[in-house]
């Protein structure tokens, strides 16, 4: 899934500071290609 398809806008390198945020939300990033601008993301299963 290509990001700026599936959000509608860009994001830069800075996004790779945050990506670890990702997980108080449900998600982990599990590959990123750069050069193709495909960032994968991955539904972590939080058990309460």
């Amino acid at each position: 899934m290509k990001l700026k398809i599936f959000l509608g806008f860009d994001i830069d390198h800075s996004f790779l500071n945050y990506k670890k945020e990702l997980n108080e939300y449900g998600y982990e990033v599990s590959r990123i290609k750069l050069k193709e601008k495909i960032i994968m993301f991955n539904k972590i299963n939080k058990e309460e």
